[in-house]
């Protein structure tokens, strides 16, 4: 099983055509080459991927980490998994 974080990494880099190794917990967005818009784009993918529904009211997601811990928070209220989750 993999973490929330380490499924995010390997979303972005196949999705944005990225060296995983490149794609670190701090890395931003912007210093992926990632905009706002595609970032809106790619959360539609993440809530297919982690069967989910995220939040009308969107939290600012600066970094990889930020996305994960956002992940971790929402599937723990919509499905009753502790953060870190497995996927």
């Amino acid at each position: 099983m993999t973490t929330t974080l380490e499924t995010i990494r390997q979303m972005i880099a196949e999705e944005f055509e990225k060296d995983i190794t490149t794609i670190k917990p701090e890395s931003t967005l912007e210093s992926l080459d990632i905009d706002s818009l595609s970032t809106i784009e790619f959360m539609f993918l993440v809530e297919e991927k982690f069967n989910i529904e995220l939040p009308e009211e969107r939290v600012k997601l600066q970094t990889v980490n930020d996305i994960a811990t956002e992940l971790d928070k929402v599937i723990a209220a919509q499905h009753g998994k502790t953060e870190g989750a497995q996927v």
